[in-house]
Formats: structure tokens, C-alpha cells, sequence
């Protein structure tokens, strides 16, 4: 069976919603992790387009 630790390591914490008024500052942790998996989902959506652009173009090349 799996231990306390490694069962409390899988959850995902969820913090209360903050009051009305309240902003969170640059330094805040969830913001910057937020941040920071949206500039990489955003980095591997282009990667990704850029190669399916050249294999686009090498297909049609290839044709003729």
C-alpha cells in the first residue's frame, strides 16, 4: 500500500478564493507556475507548427 507521504504528494492543493479586491503580486508562486506552463504550452504549439509548415512544404517539393 502507498504511505501517507506519497498519497498527500499526488493530491493538488487548492487554495480558498482570494476576498474581492485582492490582487496578487508578481512574486506570487501560483502566477509564476501558471506563467510559466502556459509560455511552454505556448513554446511547443509553435515548435510544432513551424514543423508541420517545413513538412508541408517538403511534401510539396517532393511531388515535383
Amino acid at each position: 500500500m502507498f504511505s501517507d507521504r506519497s498519497s498527500l504528494v499526488r493530491e493538488k492543493k487548492f487554495l480558498p478564493p482570494p476576498p474581492d479586491g485582492f490582487q496578487r503580486g508578481p512574486h506570487s508562486s501560483a502566477t509564476l507556475t501558471d506563467d510559466h506552463t502556459l509560455f511552454l504550452l505556448n513554446q511547443q504549439r509553435e515548435l510544432r507548427a513551424k514543423s508541420e509548415s517545413k513538412n508541408w512544404l517538403q511534401r510539396i517539393f517532393r511531388r515535383h
